[in-house]
């Protein structure tokens, strides 16, 4: 009875563990081509591609390789009939004409017997470039807005919205998107005055690009400097000139009568007349350049009288004023001191006499100063980077000047220009990131960045698929043990 009951146990257990087997194997079997990852493209990327890659990953539980092909809108545009299991895989698609919208995905079989499809994804490809123009301002215009509006427009066949990338002198400057055939204006950055060659890119949303014609704009947005100088006074007038910092189209003058400039560019001149004589003029003149900023500059003067200036100057010579050498001249206005520095003559004449200042001209060198009473000024005749003059006002009383005339050798001092820092370039690798050289560029979604190479990472598929296989193999292992203690027992029972 006994031997019965053991035995009846036995074929039961034997029983139950093949059914349990033929459960798990079955689960396996009829699982065969679990899952298909896509890679890429990205849903409903652009691509100006029309025979482009598709990136997989297929998974089975059964065979080694599978068939897969590449359905777009239901039809087949590539097949790989050698896809390995749990491998990337790229099937380049056969031409596929320009659109927007279209469905693809990936369908697998193994032997003809399981099958499975992947998720579906959007594709739009593009091979057309857009178009970019400039409208406003017109080429060659004058601006006097330091940050002017450019209106542009930029078209495409199926992108709805551009991006703009602004090119001042062939660098990239102002950027952004706009819509699709619709004129727009961009407020550019701040510029500082100049001349400037402007063209803007189109780039539609697969990346074709295209340029605009080239535009020259001037920027000037300040007012020109003037600078005003008085010569040959007489006791009822004066030579007047003025010398700006920049074109301009008129200048005029008031303080000493009032009236116009004659010139052009930045050179203009007048003659003053009626003036009284031995009278003090504080003189304004004003340029306008063609964009309407004005600058102002002035000059001061006193007429000549009877033996003071005029006709009754004099001219005091010094032979040569060489390195060390001192000498003090008492002169009245329009007096000049002639002397010779390293063989060449230098003139320097008296204009005006202030109670506490005088303005005093270098004819040489054409050179104009204002000295301070007790004040010293050097100078540098022949742009040779060294002072060779030093001329100090000592002294005023009535209607002379005391000069102290020395000469020097010192050199003069530059101030260097702070070089601006540069910015970063552009990854000229697969991917950058976090590089003190470079701007950061990362991979695409599913990659990640190893020494500048965009690596795939590991799907969480394939570790999903090593779990199940383990699984499998551990249940296998438990079936065989409760087996053998089957077995084990029912010869322990035959011996008793």
């Amino acid at each position: 009875m006994n031997k019965q009951k053991v035995t009846k146990n036995f074929l039961l257990s034997l029983g139950l563990v093949f059914f349990i087997v033929l459960i798990l194997s079955a689960v396996f079997v009829i699982a065969g081509i679990y899952s298909i990852s896509l890679t890429s493209p990205e849903n409903n990327s652009w691509t100006n591609d029309d025979t482009p890659p598709f990136n997989f990953t297929a998974y089975s539980n059964i065979s080694s390789t599978m068939n897969c092909s590449i359905y777009v809108n239901d039809t087949i545009y590539g097949t790989n009939s050698s896809v390995v299991n749990a491998t990337s895989t790229i099937i380049n698609a056969s031409t596929i004409a320009e659109g927007m919208g279209y469905i693809w995905k990936v369908y697998c079989n193994e032997s003809g017997e399981n099958s499975t499809n992947s998720t579906t994804r959007t594709l739009n490809i593009d091979k057309t470039d857009p178009t970019a123009t400039i409208n406003a301002p017109a080429n060659n215009s004058n601006l006097s807005n330091a940050t002017p509006q450019i209106n542009i427009t930029l078209t495409d066949n199926l992108s709805s919205a551009i991006s703009y990338t602004f090119y001042i002198n062939d660098s990239a400057d102002k950027t952004g998107v706009v819509a699709n055939a619709t004129a727009t204006n961009v407020t550019m950055d701040a510029l500082a005055d100049g001349l400037y060659r402007i063209k803007v890119k189109a780039t539609d949303n697969a990346s074709n690009s295209k340029n605009s014609s080239e535009y020259w704009y001037s920027i000037d947005t300040g007012a020109p400097t003037v600078t005003v100088s008085i010569s040959s006074r007489t006791t009822s007038g004066a030579s007047l000139s003025a010398t700006t910092s920049e074109s301009v189209i008129s200048c005029s003058y008031s303080g000493a009568g009032s009236g116009s400039l004659s010139g052009s560019g930045t050179s203009w001149s007048t003659t003053l007349s009626g003036l009284s004589s031995r009278t003090s003029y504080i003189v304004t003149v004003t340029c306008t350049d063609a964009l309407s900023n004005s600058g102002s500059g002035t000059a001061s003067f006193t007429t000549s009288s009877a033996g003071v200036g005029g006709s009754g100057s004099i001219t005091h010579t010094i032979a040569t004023l060489s390195e060390g050498k001192t000498i003090s001249k008492n002169l009245r206005a329009d007096d000049k001191a002639k002397f010779h520095i390293a063989g060449i003559e230098h003139i320097v004449k008296i204009i005006t006499i202030y109670n506490d200042s005088v303005d005093i001209e270098i004819s040489s060198t054409p050179i104009q100063a204002t000295l301070n009473l007790d004040e010293t000024k050097k100078f540098n005749l022949d742009d040779d980077n060294f002072y060779e003059l030093a001329i100090t006002l000592t002294k005023i009383f009535g209607e002379t000047a005391t000069l102290k005339f020395e000469g020097i050798k010192e050199a003069v001092t530059v101030t260097e220009e702070e070089v601006p820092e540069e910015e970063k370039e552009e990854c000229l690798y697969e991917c950058c990131v976090g590089e003190e050289e470079y701007k950061d560029k990362l991979c695409a979604e599913g990659f990640e960045c190893v020494d500048n190479v965009c690596v795939e990472e590991v799907p969480e598929e394939v570790a999903k698929a090593v779990w199940q296989k383990g699984w499998f193999w551990a249940v296998i292992i438990i079936v065989v043990m409760i087996i053998l203690f089957l077995f084990s027992k029912k010869k322990i029972s035959k011996k008793r």
